[in-house]
């Protein structure tokens, strides 16, 4: 189950659980109420009961409350010039090419800070240079470039685009593999897949 709107905990219900015994059951117990809030992560219920001959026997199941509060779905491929994803062909030397990330909270909550931290092929024959970030109506909406490193780039992302149920938004990052390399290859010879939303 999710956790309520703007709440850290979620109300869980169950039907009535019972027990049968050819003896009548003398105690019962339970550790949870159907109704009881649930904070978020894993919980078991437990029934016991008792019949009047000391035989015991349990019930039990888990509740799972898990957070919709944030729900950022982030995807992410290279494209060509026609922003047509490359699969399995080959690009020529020079050729240039880029990696493009969509990312889209589908929560129900805003969320007002998050960093992306964005790894690029380490492949000797690659190389960019800047970053064209998209989706945004006002300058002030795009992600700021906090730090990079020979292959990593970390941003800033706004919050107007962390709202929830925002549009789509969209980071371009252009490259070109250049050089005299033996094997250009394609350009996930050095996967990126470790895009980290923090």
């Amino acid at each position: 189950m999710n956790t309520l709107a703007n709440q850290c905990y979620g109300v869980a219900t169950w039907g009535v659980v019972t027990a049968t015994d050819d003896c009548r059951i003398d105690t019962w117990s339970q550790t949870h109420q159907s109704g009881d809030r649930f904070d978020i992560g894993l919980h078991t219920v437990t029934y016991v009961f008792k019949d009047t001959s000391g035989n015991v026997a349990t019930c039990s199941f888990n509740v799972e409350v898990k957070s919709k509060a944030i729900d950022m779905e982030v995807k992410d491929a290279f494209v060509d010039g026609t922003n047509g994803v490359i699969s399995n062909r080959k690009l020529a030397n020079s050729e240039s090419f880029a990696y493009r990330i969509t990312y889209q909270n589908k929560g129900v909550e805003n969320v007002t800070s998050a960093t992306m931290e964005i790894t690029l092929p380490n492949h000797p024959c690659s190389y960019y240079r800047y970053t064209r970030l998209f989706g945004a109506t006002e300058n002030l909406n795009a992600p700021v470039e906090m730090g990079r490193t020979s292959n990593t780039i970390t941003l800033s992302i706004p919050m107007q685009t962390l709202r929830a149920e925002a549009r789509c938004a969209l980071i371009l990052i252009p490259l070109r593999l250049n050089g005299d390399c033996n094997e250009i290859g394609k350009p996930c010879m050095n996967s990126p897949n470790s895009l980290i939303l923090i």
